[in-house]
Order: C-alpha cells, then sequence, then structure tokens
C-alpha cells in the first residue's frame, strides 16, 4: 500500500480499529459460549463416548475450532491496522508544520487547496508546493526503506 493509500484511509483507521476490535470481543463471546454449552455434557455423570463418535461433540469441537481461527484473523488484522497508523504517525513527524498541516487538511478532511489556503491564509500555490514537498519527503522514507513500502 502506497503513502497516498495510506494518508486517503488513515481517517477511517479509528472507525475500522473499533469495528475490529467489536468483532474480536463478539467472536470471544461466542467461543466462551460454545465452550459453556459443552461443560455440562463434560461434566455429567453420562457414560462418555469417543469424541470422534459423537456428532454433537465434533460439532462443538469444529465450532470452537472456527472461532479460534477467527479470532486470529481478526487479531492479526487488527494489528496491521495499528501498524498502518502507526506508519503515517511516523512518516508525519519527519514534515514541516506547513507541510503536515497541507497534507493533513487535504487528505485527512478532503480539502481543497483553496480552501487551505483560505485557512491557512497563503497562496494556493503554497499549498500546492507544501504538498508537493511533503510528498516528496514522504516518497524518500520509502525509498529509505522506512516502512512505507510503495510511493505511486
Amino acid at each position: 500500500m502506497g503513502i497516498r493509500d495510506l494518508l486517503e484511509r488513515y481517517p477511517y483507521l479509528d472507525e475500522e480499529i473499533k469495528q475490529v476490535t467489536k468483532e474480536i470481543a463478539m467472536s470471544c463471546k461466542m467461543k466462551r459460549d460454545t465452550q459453556d454449552a459443552l461443560q455440562p455434557r463434560i461434566m455429567s455423570d453420562m457414560p462418555r463416548s469417543n469424541v470422534k463418535s459423537d456428532p454433537t461433540m465434533m460439532a462443538v469441537l469444529q465450532s470452537i475450532g472456527h472461532h479460534d481461527r477467527h479470532i486470529e484473523y481478526l487479531s492479526k488484522k487488527l494489528g496491521n491496522l495499528y501498524e498502518q497508523k502507526e506508519m503515517v504517525n511516523e512518516a508525519l513527524a519527519v514534515l514541516t508544520a506547513s507541510e503536515k498541516r497541507s497534507i493533513e487538511m487535504y487528505y485527512f478532511q478532503q480539502m481543497t487547496a483553496a480552501e487551505i489556503a483560505g485557512i491557512c491564509k497563503v497562496s494556493r500555490s503554497t499549498v500546492y508546493v507544501n504538498i508537493e514537498t511533503g510528498m516528496g519527503k514522504l516518497c524518500k522514507l520509502e525509498e529509505s526503506h522506512v516502512k512505507i513500502r510503495a510511493c505511486q
């Protein structure tokens, strides 16, 4: 994912992180509920059959395995989202205040150069220079192998 893609995704990362966190919590609850449903069967005085010959037990164990795999997948996804957020934060730290402000307004708030110029009380060409200079620095970071995978 290129720096421009990361910058465009950045404003939505917090919401995605919240959503994936909720999904993990829900999957953990479903796994616990499935395990809880299994407990009376394990602890009862009923004669135990071979797990492989008990279709109900097999279905429950498969369900638990499914929840485990889904939780693992979501955990990796969550880690990736945090990594993307950190990459953008680290990259923006190398910019001047005006470059950072222009890039944040342009990418995060989806403002036009004219809108940014009006708010910052500078010319549109200054805004374009700030964005292009800042993006040039971010692309050089990528060339230096500082976590940004590709500039487009």
